[in-house]
Protein backbone atom coordinates (compact mmCIF):
# COMPACT_ATOMS: atom_id res chain seq x y z
CA UNK A 1 0.00 0.00 0.00
CA UNK A 2 1.25 3.72 -0.60
CA UNK A 3 1.55 6.12 1.83
CA UNK A 4 -0.89 8.91 1.85
CA UNK A 5 1.39 12.12 3.84
CA UNK A 6 -1.08 14.13 5.44
CA UNK A 7 -0.65 18.31 6.01
CA UNK A 8 1.67 18.32 9.03
CA UNK A 9 0.18 18.98 12.57
CA UNK A 10 2.75 20.90 13.74
CA UNK A 11 1.82 20.13 17.21
CA UNK A 12 1.46 16.97 19.84
CA UNK A 13 -1.92 16.03 18.72
CA UNK A 14 -2.62 14.73 22.36
CA UNK A 15 -1.52 16.93 24.73
CA UNK A 16 -0.61 20.15 22.82
CA UNK A 17 2.94 20.21 23.42
CA UNK A 18 4.53 22.67 20.13
CA UNK A 19 7.01 25.43 19.84
CA UNK A 20 4.83 27.78 20.93
CA UNK A 21 4.46 26.32 24.53
CA UNK A 22 8.03 25.73 24.62
CA UNK A 23 8.37 21.93 23.41
CA UNK A 24 11.89 23.04 21.87
CA UNK A 25 12.49 18.97 20.65
CA UNK A 26 11.45 17.47 17.43
CA UNK A 27 8.24 16.69 16.84
CA UNK A 28 7.90 12.65 15.70
CA UNK A 29 5.52 11.03 13.01
CA UNK A 30 2.19 9.80 13.88
CA UNK A 31 0.95 6.68 12.32
CA UNK A 32 -2.67 7.20 12.44
CA UNK A 33 -3.40 3.10 11.82
CA UNK A 34 -0.47 1.67 13.50
CA UNK A 35 2.21 0.34 10.65
CA UNK A 36 2.03 -3.04 12.37
CA UNK A 37 -1.67 -3.55 11.00
CA UNK A 38 -0.10 -1.91 7.84
CA UNK A 39 -1.49 1.37 8.39
CA UNK A 40 -0.52 4.25 5.41
CA UNK A 41 -1.74 7.16 6.80
CA UNK A 42 0.99 9.55 8.23
CA UNK A 43 0.59 12.82 10.17
CA UNK A 44 3.88 14.20 10.21
CA UNK A 45 5.00 16.11 13.41
CA UNK A 46 1.69 14.99 15.22
CA UNK A 47 3.16 13.79 18.98
CA UNK A 48 5.74 14.71 21.36
CA UNK A 49 8.42 12.25 22.86
CA UNK A 50 6.17 11.63 25.76
CA UNK A 51 3.20 10.73 24.34
CA UNK A 52 4.98 8.93 21.47
CA UNK A 53 6.02 6.63 23.53
CA UNK A 54 2.72 5.76 25.63
CA UNK A 55 0.84 5.45 22.46
CA UNK A 56 3.30 3.08 21.46
CA UNK A 57 3.28 0.98 24.52
CA UNK A 58 0.07 0.45 24.08
CA UNK A 59 0.21 -0.63 20.31
CA UNK A 60 2.94 -3.05 21.58
CA UNK A 61 0.67 -4.47 23.89
CA UNK A 62 -1.75 -5.17 22.05
CA UNK A 63 -0.15 -5.95 18.44
CA UNK A 64 2.76 -8.16 19.70
CA UNK A 65 0.58 -10.39 21.68
CA UNK A 66 -2.79 -11.35 21.18
CA UNK A 67 -2.90 -10.23 17.19
CA UNK A 68 1.49 -10.87 16.56
CA UNK A 69 -0.04 -14.46 14.84
CA UNK A 70 -2.31 -12.96 12.67
CA UNK A 71 -0.54 -10.39 11.58
CA UNK A 72 2.44 -12.57 10.39
CA UNK A 73 0.18 -14.35 8.37
CA UNK A 74 -1.48 -11.53 6.79
CA UNK A 75 2.62 -10.77 6.04
CA UNK A 76 1.90 -7.30 7.57
CA UNK A 77 4.96 -4.91 8.24
CA UNK A 78 7.18 -4.72 10.63
CA UNK A 79 9.38 -1.82 11.33
CA UNK A 80 12.70 -4.06 11.67
CA UNK A 81 13.71 -7.02 9.95
CA UNK A 82 14.82 -9.12 13.26
CA UNK A 83 11.01 -7.85 14.99
CA UNK A 84 9.95 -11.16 12.90
CA UNK A 85 9.80 -13.88 15.28
CA UNK A 86 10.85 -17.64 14.47
CA UNK A 87 8.12 -18.98 16.58
CA UNK A 88 5.39 -17.79 18.81
CA UNK A 89 3.10 -19.04 21.87
CA UNK A 90 0.75 -20.86 22.65
CA UNK A 91 -0.68 -22.00 25.83
CA UNK A 92 -2.06 -25.66 27.11
CA UNK A 93 -3.74 -27.19 29.93
CA UNK A 94 -1.57 -28.11 32.53
CA UNK A 95 -2.57 -32.01 33.46
CA UNK A 96 -2.11 -31.29 37.00
CA UNK A 97 -4.94 -28.66 36.88
CA UNK A 98 -2.35 -25.52 37.42
CA UNK A 99 -1.63 -22.44 34.97
CA UNK A 100 -1.73 -23.20 31.42
CA UNK A 101 2.05 -24.21 30.09
CA UNK A 102 3.02 -22.02 27.49
CA UNK A 103 4.66 -23.75 24.12
CA UNK A 104 6.93 -21.65 21.78
CA UNK A 105 5.99 -22.84 17.90
CA UNK A 106 7.71 -22.99 15.19
CA UNK A 107 5.90 -20.24 11.91
CA UNK A 108 5.50 -23.17 9.94
CA UNK A 109 3.80 -25.08 12.63
CA UNK A 110 1.60 -22.38 14.09
CA UNK A 111 -2.20 -22.78 14.39
CA UNK A 112 -3.09 -19.18 13.04
CA UNK A 113 -6.55 -18.26 14.21
CA UNK A 114 -8.85 -15.16 14.09
CA UNK A 115 -11.17 -14.61 16.53
CA UNK A 116 -13.27 -11.35 16.87
CA UNK A 117 -15.49 -9.52 19.33
CA UNK A 118 -18.41 -7.45 20.24
CA UNK A 119 -18.18 -4.27 22.60
CA UNK A 120 -21.23 -2.67 24.10
CA UNK A 121 -22.10 0.70 22.44
CA UNK A 122 -20.01 3.15 24.17
CA UNK A 123 -22.33 4.61 26.91
CA UNK A 124 -22.05 8.61 26.23
CA UNK A 125 -24.82 7.70 23.32
CA UNK A 126 -26.73 6.09 24.98
CA UNK A 127 -27.25 8.37 27.81
CA UNK A 128 -25.25 6.67 30.49
CA UNK A 129 -23.10 8.98 32.97
CA UNK A 130 -19.48 8.65 32.96
CA UNK A 131 -19.01 7.60 36.70
CA UNK A 132 -22.04 4.96 36.31
CA UNK A 133 -20.41 1.83 36.46
CA UNK A 134 -20.84 0.51 32.70
CA UNK A 135 -19.37 -2.38 30.27
CA UNK A 136 -16.96 -5.32 29.99
CA UNK A 137 -16.52 -6.29 33.97
CA UNK A 138 -13.44 -8.25 32.54
CA UNK A 139 -10.02 -7.01 31.29
CA UNK A 140 -8.42 -10.30 29.81
CA UNK A 141 -9.75 -12.62 26.66
CA UNK A 142 -8.46 -15.33 25.01
CA UNK A 143 -9.48 -18.20 22.59
CA UNK A 144 -9.42 -21.62 24.16
CA UNK A 145 -10.02 -24.11 20.73
CA UNK A 146 -11.21 -28.07 22.37
CA UNK A 147 -11.44 -30.55 20.03
CA UNK A 148 -9.59 -29.26 17.21
CA UNK A 149 -9.67 -31.29 13.73
CA UNK A 150 -7.65 -32.15 12.18
CA UNK A 151 -5.05 -31.94 14.94
CA UNK A 152 -2.18 -29.31 14.84
CA UNK A 153 1.50 -28.56 14.94
CA UNK A 154 3.71 -31.35 15.22
CA UNK A 155 2.44 -32.60 19.09
CA UNK A 156 -1.14 -33.08 16.99
CA UNK A 157 -2.93 -30.73 19.43
CA UNK A 158 -6.75 -30.73 19.69
CA UNK A 159 -6.40 -28.38 22.63
CA UNK A 160 -4.74 -24.68 22.92
CA UNK A 161 -5.59 -21.34 24.02
CA UNK A 162 -4.24 -17.99 22.23
CA UNK A 163 -2.37 -15.38 24.17
CA UNK A 164 -4.37 -12.90 26.22
CA UNK A 165 -5.56 -9.76 24.78
CA UNK A 166 -5.69 -6.48 27.14
CA UNK A 167 -9.21 -4.97 26.56
CA UNK A 168 -8.34 -1.65 28.27
CA UNK A 169 -5.28 -1.54 26.31
CA UNK A 170 -7.25 -2.47 22.73
CA UNK A 171 -9.53 0.22 23.72
CA UNK A 172 -6.96 2.84 24.43
CA UNK A 173 -5.41 1.83 21.11
CA UNK A 174 -8.64 2.79 19.12
CA UNK A 175 -9.35 5.48 20.80
CA UNK A 176 -5.84 6.60 19.96
CA UNK A 177 -6.87 5.57 16.12
CA UNK A 178 -10.06 7.39 16.48
CA UNK A 179 -8.40 11.05 17.39
CA UNK A 180 -5.77 10.86 15.24
CA UNK A 181 -7.66 10.54 12.22
CA UNK A 182 -9.97 13.20 13.81
CA UNK A 183 -7.16 15.36 14.06
CA UNK A 184 -6.07 14.93 10.72
CA UNK A 185 -9.28 14.88 8.91
CA UNK A 186 -10.58 18.17 10.19
CA UNK A 187 -8.40 19.32 13.01
CA UNK A 188 -8.21 19.85 16.35
CA UNK A 189 -10.14 23.23 15.99
CA UNK A 190 -13.40 21.10 14.91
CA UNK A 191 -14.23 19.45 18.21
CA UNK A 192 -13.70 19.56 22.06
CA UNK A 193 -11.23 16.64 22.35
CA UNK A 194 -12.93 13.74 24.70
CA UNK A 195 -10.56 10.94 24.48
CA UNK A 196 -6.90 12.31 25.52
CA UNK A 197 -7.82 11.15 28.90
CA UNK A 198 -7.81 7.74 27.99
CA UNK A 199 -5.26 8.13 25.09
CA UNK A 200 -2.36 8.97 27.66
CA UNK A 201 -4.03 6.75 30.16
CA UNK A 202 -5.59 9.09 32.50
CA UNK A 203 -8.94 7.60 32.85
CA UNK A 204 -10.57 4.51 32.95
CA UNK A 205 -14.32 4.60 32.02
CA UNK A 206 -13.01 2.96 29.09
CA UNK A 207 -17.07 2.13 27.64
CA UNK A 208 -18.21 5.30 28.36
CA UNK A 209 -16.24 6.48 24.88
CA UNK A 210 -15.09 3.35 22.92
CA UNK A 211 -17.35 0.82 22.01
CA UNK A 212 -18.79 -1.67 19.10
CA UNK A 213 -22.00 -2.19 17.17
CA UNK A 214 -23.89 -4.86 19.09
CA UNK A 215 -26.43 -7.07 17.20
CA UNK A 216 -24.69 -5.79 13.66
CA UNK A 217 -24.74 -8.45 11.22
CA UNK A 218 -21.03 -9.30 10.10
CA UNK A 219 -19.56 -7.27 7.48
CA UNK A 220 -18.19 -8.37 3.91
CA UNK A 221 -14.26 -8.55 3.39
CA UNK A 222 -13.32 -5.75 2.84
CA UNK A 223 -9.97 -5.12 0.10
CA UNK A 224 -8.03 -3.26 2.32
CA UNK A 225 -6.65 -4.22 5.85
CA UNK A 226 -8.70 -1.51 7.66
CA UNK A 227 -11.69 1.06 7.06
CA UNK A 228 -12.19 4.35 9.43
CA UNK A 229 -15.09 7.02 8.98
CA UNK A 230 -16.32 9.89 10.68
CA UNK A 231 -19.76 10.65 11.46
CA UNK A 232 -22.10 12.90 13.82
CA UNK A 233 -23.77 11.43 16.16
CA UNK A 234 -26.56 13.36 18.61
CA UNK A 235 -27.88 12.20 22.14
CA UNK A 236 -29.53 14.17 24.70
CA UNK A 237 -28.94 17.45 22.85
CA UNK A 238 -25.23 17.31 22.23
CA UNK A 239 -23.55 16.39 19.32
CA UNK A 240 -20.74 14.25 19.20
CA UNK A 241 -17.97 13.91 16.46
CA UNK A 242 -17.33 10.37 16.24
CA UNK A 243 -14.82 7.59 14.48
CA UNK A 244 -15.98 4.20 12.98
CA UNK A 245 -13.07 1.86 12.87
CA UNK A 246 -12.28 -1.30 11.64
CA UNK A 247 -9.21 -3.36 11.76
CA UNK A 248 -8.39 -6.74 9.76
CA UNK A 249 -10.93 -5.30 7.54
CA UNK A 250 -9.96 -8.24 4.43
CA UNK A 251 -10.22 -10.66 7.51
CA UNK A 252 -13.52 -12.68 7.60
CA UNK A 253 -15.80 -11.80 10.82
CA UNK A 254 -13.73 -9.01 11.79
CA UNK A 255 -15.48 -6.34 13.84
CA UNK A 256 -16.28 -2.34 13.35
CA UNK A 257 -15.97 -0.55 16.61
CA UNK A 258 -16.61 3.09 17.40
CA UNK A 259 -15.27 5.79 19.56
CA UNK A 260 -16.68 9.53 20.95
CA UNK A 261 -13.89 11.62 19.49
CA UNK A 262 -15.07 15.03 20.64
CA UNK A 263 -18.03 17.51 21.08
CA UNK A 264 -18.73 19.54 18.24
CA UNK A 265 -20.79 22.78 17.37
CA UNK A 266 -23.96 22.40 15.32
CA UNK A 267 -22.92 24.53 12.85
CA UNK A 268 -19.63 22.78 12.31
CA UNK A 269 -19.68 20.48 9.20
CA UNK A 270 -18.25 16.90 8.99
Amino acid sequence: MNAEVLPRASCCIYCGASNATGYLKPLSTEHIVPLALNGDLILPDASCERCQKITGTTEQIVLRGHYRGLRIQQGWKHRKKNEQPTELPIFLPDPAGGRDIRRMVPLAEYPYVSFFFDLPTPGILIGILPEWEYGLKYRWLRLQATGVDPPVTSENLTTFSTPSLDLHSFCRMIAKIAHAFAAAKVGLHSFVPLLEPIILGNATNFYHFVGGFPGATEMPIADKPYEISLSRETCSGRTYLVAKIRLFANVPGSRAYQAVVGKIASSNEI
